[in-house]
């Protein structure tokens, strides 16, 4: 079973016997000498098989096989990409059902209302949301709605709270909303997708934090995750990819020296090696 930690480099990160701990699972069309090493696996990481299982776990041949299609069914490889992974990954992007094949960004469809400034509205987006509306306008309309209730606010309350210092409102975000958009970016392979705004159109477009906007996703994942990805209990080779996706946008500082010169800032680069090209002596000359 120690075999099947691909991603580890070393025997240094020990594995987690607690893997399934509390997880029901149960096996549908897989061979019985199959179904046995699986239960095996599972119950040494702290799962359980019964009649009653929670997930249900097929192979992709015999679903396909199947004339009326279950979305009940989840792929066998959950279990081998957990046990990779050291960690529980999310099993519903395991799940058997229209949506189980990933398509690529350049086939995707995007939301109409974000692309097309909301002439025609669609399934995936608020028409009354427009993305391209500036955000001092969108709070401006916010305010003259809250006048117009008079029985909730006065316009003198809301002019004295914009005017008084309040303390910053910081974003907090919950460990299993972490956990899915990690889980997401290792299963999809999207580590130099994180920066852009499809990865995150994407999520909400498949029913992946429908609460959280898109522009939101990728603030909060650039600025509060990938600069301390180390924290997190991740593999070491996955911590290495999200590391160089995190250098690549921002350059050494070591590339550039400052120097003062008669009270003037001056950039000096890094000189590059030249050959160097050989005089001819003068003595020579004739």
């Amino acid at each position: 079973m120690a075999g099947w930690i691909s991603g580890s480099e070393s025997d240094e990160e020990p594995l987690n016997l607690n893997l399934f701990n509390r997880k029901c699972f149960g096996f549908f069309g897989i061979a019985e000498e199959t179904v046995n090493t699986f239960k095996s696996i599972v119950e040494q990481l702290g799962g359980s098989c019964d009649s009653h299982p929670k997930y249900v776990f097929t192979t992709r041949e015999y679903y396909d096989s199947l004339d009326e299609k279950d979305s009940n069914l989840y792929n066998i490889t959950f279990i081998r990409d957990c046990v990779d992974a050291n960690r529980y990954l999310n099993a519903e992007q395991y799940r058997f059902d229209f949506k189980d094949e990933k398509r690529d960004f350049k086939d995707f469809d995007p939301c109409c209302n974000n692309f097309h400034k909301g002439e025609k509205g669609c399934f995936l987006c608020d028409p009354a949301y427009k993305k391209d509306l500036p955000t001092k306008q969108r709070r401006k309309s916010k305010l003259q709605m809250n006048q117009t209730k008079g029985d909730e606010e006065d316009a003198s309350h809301i002019v004295k709270t914009m005017c008084t210092k309040t303390s910053k409102k910081v974003n907090y975000w919950e460990p299993w909303e972490i956990q899915t958009l990690l889980d997401y970016i290792i299963y999809n392979n999207l580590f130099l997708w994180v920066k852009g705004t499809n990865l995150y159109r994407r999520m909400n477009a498949e029913g992946l934090l429908t609460h959280r906007t898109p522009d939101s996703m990728r603030v909060y994942f650039c600025k509060q995750i990938l600069p301390y990805v180390d924290s997190y209990d991740l593999p070491k080779p996955i911590k290495r990819k999200f590391n160089q996706v995190h250098n690549s946008a921002y350059p050494a500082r070591s590339s550039q020296v400052k120097l003062k010169v008669k009270g003037k800032k001056v950039i000096a680069k890094r000189q590059v090696c030249k050959k160097q090209i050989r005089k001819p002596n003068q003595n020579n000359k004739k």
